[in-house]
C-alpha cells in the first residue's frame, strides 16, 4: 500500500500529483497552526480526508477525516543518544524548505 501522495502500479511507486498537493497542504497548515488539534479541525473544514483504497473484495476503505494517529505517526526510530524533540515538526520544516 502506497502512502498518501503516491500510487503503486506494476510494482512501482509513482507520485499522485493531486494527493501530493494535499500532503504539502497538510505540512504547510501544520507549520502555520502549530497544533495537531487545530490542524485536524482545519483539514476537516477543508474536506481533506485519508487515502481511499479499494480492496480485493471490492470494498473501499479510507476517505475519512484525519485523526491524530495518522498525522502524528513517526516512521523513524528515535535516536536514543539525542534529546527527544518534536521530530514531526522538524520533518515539516525540512519538507517545506526543500520545495
Amino acid at each position: 500500500m502506497a502512502p498518501l501522495g503516491y500510487d503503486t502500479k506494476d510494482r512501482k511507486i509513482t507520485v499522485n500529483k493531486p494527493e501530493a498537493a494535499g500532503v504539502r497542504l497538510i505540512f504547510q497548515r501544520y507549520l502555520e497552526l502549530g497544533s495537531l488539534n487545530l490542524l485536524m479541525a482545519d483539514l476537516r473544514n477543508r474536506g481533506v480526508v485519508t487515502k481511499q483504497r479499494k480492496l480485493k473484495d471490492g470494498s473501499v476503505v479510507g476517505g475519512i477525516p484525519f485523526t491524530r494517529g495518522p498525522l502524528a505517526h513517526d516512521h523513524g526510530a528515535p535516536d536514543r543518544r539525542q534529546p527527544q524533540t518534536n521530530r514531526g515538526h522538524s520533518c515539516a520544516i525540512a519538507f517545506m524548505s526543500a520545495r
